[in-house]
């Protein structure tokens, strides 16, 4: 999400994991929370700054090809995303995807590329942190 003011179902999604007896967890990313300047209000637990600098932070590499991803939002980083993990071995139906705008975004190779190699290092914390802690 861009904003925590965009977040939508939120507790509707949190149910669902607290059903799934730790086989789901629902975690937001917002975008503009990218660094010390845009810190996050209060309670707020979840990513911060791109899905592509957060996500590889919170991830062993040992847990990739056994998590399931649900990547929905903009075309660039929903393929990028997409992309990297499957460079990571992340197996294609372990990946599901929802475009909502950019639709036709291509790839960046490099970015892809960059993203993977960070995927398969040793996640820098358990916790659910922000993109530039």
């Amino acid at each position: 999400f861009r904003s925590v003011e965009d977040v939508i179902f939120e507790p509707e999604f949190e149910q669902i994991a607290k059903e799934s007896g730790g086989r789901v967890q629902f975690k937001t990313c917002i975008s503009e929370l990218r660094d010390e300047r845009y810190p996050p209000p209060p309670g707020y637990e979840g990513l911060r700054g791109r899905v592509t600098d957060a996500v590889p932070k919170v991830f062993s590499p040992s847990e990739l090809s056994s998590t399931h991803f649900h990547l929905i939002g903009n075309g660039a980083m929903v393929k990028t995303m997409q992309a990297a993990l499957a460079r990571a071995g992340v197996p294609d139906d372990h990946v599901t995807i929802e475009i909502y705008f950019n639709h036709k975004a291509d790839v960046s190779d490099w970015e892809a590329e960059e993203v993977s190699r960070r995927l398969q290092q040793p996640a820098e914390s358990a916790e659910w942190v922000g993109a530039e802690s």
